[in-house]
């Protein structure tokens, strides 16, 4: 059997751990998923493995997702960003 394509890496950012464990059972089975409880930890998983989609929570401890996705983008413009957040106004 020829060996199994390798899956496109996901990184999921949230500080709720539970969030972040089932968005990874969710996305696993179609793709190499890592977790990041902060902003900062995301920073470093970052600059050691190239990622297709980074999908991050907006309110965290530490930092906001939206500008740490805007400076994602900068420095990894081919990296798919999504937004996620349990706030409504």
């Amino acid at each position: 059997n020829p060996p199994a394509p390798k899956k496109s890496a996901v990184l999921v950012v949230d500080d709720e751990k539970p969030l972040s464990a089932l968005y990874a059972e969710a996305l696993s089975a179609h793709f190499e998923v890592d977790t990041a409880a902060s902003v900062r930890e995301a920073g470093f998983l970052l600059h050691k493995k190239a990622y297709k989609v980074l999908v991050c929570d907006h309110l965290m401890p530490g930092g906001n997702g939206l500008s740490f996705l805007v400076h994602v983008r900068e420095e990894y413009p081919n990296t798919q960003r999504i937004l996620v957040t349990g706030y409504m106004k």
